[in-house]
């Protein structure tokens, strides 16, 4: 199996569900199709292919929904035979639905976009070659402009406390507090301050030299709601000058 080097193409789906599938992700690929699973992988191998065989592959992909279609699109119309996620999520804001082919994971079930991609995120050639003639080109991406700015404009605002200490602000004591990150974890490990001692499920921040412990949602003086919580202020309205 050569599941982390698909970089440089996949020549055919074959050589994909043979060479960059193991046999547990086979089974919950093969599942998609509704047949009997056979336990050889050979024969899962070409149960997946028959399934794909002529119009069977026309038939996959009509089942999709707009988003998967619009990520097989980018990836059928363009030089390059692997998905780029990045550039994805930025032109249609989110991801398209992949599910899981994790076999440790019995809830969890893949999406019949698995049947077009492997390794990472790599479509096969002769697959591409078939997907061309029927699959549209995918939209331009484009900008949405106003043609004159509005009066009043409402900027969000949230912040999140994460369940990493490094991605975790908490409040200090006194006034109205103070934000601390995980800058004051390092700065107390190079021998700039003071951080106690931190079990699991513990989260320990300092303000000076007083350091301040509290469990995972509970409360710490100063701090007006649970450590674990999200909170939000009310969304800051700008005007137009």
């Amino acid at each position: 199996m050569k599941r982390y080097s698909a970089d440089t193409g996949i020549p055919s789906l074959n050589v994909a569900l043979s060479e960059y599938m193991n046999a547990g992700e086979l089974k919950k690929l093969a599942a998609l199709t509704g047949h009997r699973l056979p336990s050889r992988k050979a024969d899962l191998v070409d149960l997946v292919i028959g399934h794909l065989d002529g119009d069977g592959l026309r038939t996959v992909w009509q089942a999709l929904d707009d988003l998967q279609k619009a990520a097989v699109a980018e990836v059928v119309h363009a030089r390059s035979a692997s998905f780029a996620a990045d550039r994805f999520r930025a032109k249609y804001g989110c991801d398209p639905a992949w599910g899981s082919l994790d076999e440790y994971k019995r809830d969890a079930h893949p999406t019949a976009l698995r049947f077009f991609f492997f390794g990472n995120g790599v479509m096969p050639t002769d697959l591409k070659d078939r997907l061309r003639a029927f699959v549209p080109p995918p939209v331009d991406a484009s900008v949405a402009t106003l043609d004159q700015l509005p009066a009043d404009y409402d900027r969000p605002y949230e912040r999140w406390h994460g369940r990493a200490v490094a991605n975790r602000m908490c409040q200090g004591t006194g006034g109205k507090g103070q934000a601390w990150s995980h800058r004051a974890v390092i700065a107390s490990q190079r021998g700039r301050g003071h951080f106690g001692r931190m079990s699991r499920g513990t989260l320990g921040c300092h303000r000076g030299d007083l350091p301040i412990h509290a469990r995972l949602g509970q409360r710490v003086r100063g701090h007006p709601k649970p450590i674990a919580s999200v909170h939000r202020r009310p969304p800051v309205r700008i005007s137009r000058v």
